[in-house]
């Protein structure tokens, strides 16, 4: 959102901002042109009445929302408010998927599959994405586009080049780096197993960046491996780009993805990747393997032989940078300009 925002501002819209929350560590990247509403709730259902009210009195040519819970609030709002504005919805992730099962999740899910075919425009960010988005709400028809992630590569490459403290690695180790939430669905085991299958001739640490669930078992793994000197967990960073330039390798080891957004990253920071051929984004930022290497979900085996096959073989820099810069934001927002007016 913070991308798209200033994409849409600097083309001289004005952006409104509407967080449920304003916290989190990318409020201070929204540049001083958009204009960032809070409406203070505690749960997402109590701010149908506060976007409702907005939608009235501002009148937006467009409202643009992502997330499957913020989709089905800000299409209720949309009912209530009975205006003229384009509600349009992006679909972030593959919905089938997704870890919370529960009574809320059910009830959330058959709203959405009223309220979405209500929607002006719907967005996913990649070509399974869309075929999920079709199949769980039964939507088809012209409305539905792909438009990926964008990201600000200058950017990425500006911060990549800040200080970075990696004397926790042994001298003459290569490093492999993953970034995401220890879940499920990010499946770092299989990134930590990897490490057991490289050859000794080319010691290898593995830094993980991310908190979530799966860290005290990720930790047990680890120990019984017999790995706790050569895998790190780092936790949250603020700024991850220093991390992705200085790996040898960026891994993404996930089950399945919406899109991918570390993959886009790493390319605009040179490093090569190795990914999960999973449903989502990667095969199609990887352009099937053109710009980077693609192994089966779960196969530990064929990650580390694509990590050594790296190591002999590294891919070319710019060819990598060449990728991430499809992904800019500037290119991205025009695409959604097209869709959305």
């Amino acid at each position: 959102m913070a991308n798209l925002s200033r994409g849409f501002a600097e083309k001289g819209y004005t952006v409104d901002l509407i967080t449920i929350n304003c916290e989190g560590p990318y409020i201070e990247t929204i540049p001083d042109s958009v204009n960032i509403i809070e409406i203070n709730s505690d749960r997402a259902l109590t701010s149908v009445l506060p976007i409702a009210k907005y939608l009235r009195s501002e009148q937006p040519e467009v409202f643009f929302t992502t997330m499957e819970y913020l989709n089905v609030i800000s299409l209720l709002a949309s009912e209530i408010a009975k205006t003229k504005t384009n509600i349009v919805i992006r679909c972030a992730n593959i919905q089938n998927k997704q870890e919370s099962q529960g009574i809320k999740r059910i009830v959330q899910r058959k709203l959405a599959k009223l309220l979405y075919p209500r929607a002006s425009e719907l967005i996913a960010l990649s070509e399974d994405v869309r075929e999920n988005m079709s199949e769980i709400y039964g939507l088809e028809g012209n409305r539905n586009s792909v438009i990926h992630n964008p990201v600000q590569v200058s950017e990425i490459q500006k911060q990549s080049t800040e200080p970075v403290d990696l004397s926790f690695l042994d001298e003459g180790s290569k490093m492999v780096l993953s970034v995401g939430s220890l879940s499920e669905q990010k499946n770092m085991a299989t990134a930590i197993k990897c490490l057991s299958n490289l050859s000794d001739g080319q010691p290898t640490e593995l830094v993980i960046l991310g908190k979530g669930p799966k860290k005290e078992s990720l930790k047990r793994l680890v120990n019984k491996l017999g790995l706790r000197d050569r895998v790190h967990f780092l936790g949250f960073v603020d700024n991850p780009f220093p991390y992705m330039k200085a790996a040898d390798v960026f891994v993404l080891t996930s089950r399945w993805e919406g899109f991918g957004h570390v993959i886009v990253e790493s390319l605009a920071c040179g490093t090569p990747v190795v990914a999960t051929n999973c449903p989502g984004g990667p095969s199609e930022i990887l352009k099937n393997g053109e710009y980077g290497r693609l192994v089966p979900v779960g196969d530990d085996v064929e990650l580390s032989r694509e990590i050594s096959d790296i190591y002999d073989r590294p891919d070319e820099r710019e060819h990598i940078y060449d990728r991430a810069n499809d992904f800019e934001y500037t290119k991205i927002t025009d695409k959604y300009e097209e869709v959305m007016f």
